[in-house]
């Protein structure tokens, strides 16, 4: 069951969502009135099943995140991620710190792929920066 500090800061997260992006999530939990030491390691409260469940009752859930997303590629094979992303950092879906350095790798069918307008290599790797 969630704690009041946790449906609080839920409700601050969603009317405040930019504060969840990297680097500002101490500042969250700090507005919603945690102690220093939680501020110092802000994901004991955010990953915290509590506030997952608060989240859940406004209607944000992974199940949401995954069901847009793949509803995205589907139906409007365009790049439609930028909303999505942030819903996945308020569920902490992704890993902030190191989303920039490592290769994101996805392994589609060819059929897939000419669906989509994806270049396709005889050696099936593609590279997409």
């Amino acid at each position: 069951m969630p704690t009041f500090k946790q449906k609080n800061l839920a409700e601050l997260v969603l009317k405040k969502p930019k504060l969840i992006r990297e680097g500002s999530k101490g500042k969250l939990v700090e507005l919603g009135g945690y102690s220093k030491t939680v501020q110092d390691t802000p994901s004991k409260v955010l990953e915290s099943k509590g506030f997952k469940q608060e989240l859940a009752k406004f209607g944000l859930t992974e199940e949401l995140i995954t069901t847009a997303l793949v509803f995205d590629i589907e139906g409007k094979p365009k790049n439609r991620v930028k909303e999505l992303n942030l819903g996945a950092e308020i569920l902490n879906m992704k890993d902030n710190a190191d989303t920039n350095k490592r290769p994101l790798v996805v392994i589609i069918s060819s059929e897939s792929a000419k669906r989509y307008n994806a270049p396709i290599t005889s050696n099936t790797e593609v590279s997409c920066t």
